[in-house]
């Protein structure tokens, strides 16, 4: 019998669901947690040696001095905090907190930043890749792969 990747439990009712961006097979309660893509019909499944390639992964961060960056390319456009502010159509105060450090802007707000000032906010961090092999019944599950790396 098929587990949920999310929780572990044993089911035939898999569900495809897009979590974050990633595909995975889930049951039918950790449907909630992504968007529901398909419902997965399945041949019976015997245990199997199972090998998982994890890809190295991008992710995207905001750079580290991104204050004195947005601040300084502000300036050079000749705009005040309070003419930025209404151009991003956000609040001064978020515009305040940006530039001084106390507000780490979410990736959506450093991208908006970034087109409308021409500057480089956002950078891409690399994991590197790992081969997985374990055997189990059925297919890994999140908790299966935490394991794993705790191991190691």
């Amino acid at each position: 019998m098929p587990n949920c990747e999310i929780c572990g439990s044993k089911t035939n009712d898999l569900f495809k669901v897009s979590v974050e961006g990633t595909e995975m097979r889930t049951c039918l309660p950790c449907t909630k947690f992504g968007k529901v893509i398909s419902k997965i019909i399945e041949k019976k499944s015997e245990e199997k040696k199972i090998l998982i390639n994890a890809k190295p992964e991008t992710e995207e961060s905001v750079v580290s001095n991104y204050s004195s960056i947005v601040r300084n390319a502000r300036e050079k456009l000749c705009l005040t905090q309070e003419d930025f502010a209404k151009k991003l159509n956000e609040r001064l105060s978020v515009i305040r907190s940006i530039e001084q450090g106390k507000l780490i802007p979410v990736l959506k707000m450093a991208k908006k930043l970034e087109n409308i000032l021409g500057i480089k906010l956002i950078e891409e961090l690399k994991e590197s890749s790992e081969n997985l092999s374990f055997e189990k019944s059925g297919s890994a599950t999140l908790g299966d792969l935490i394991k794993i790396k705790k191991k190691q």
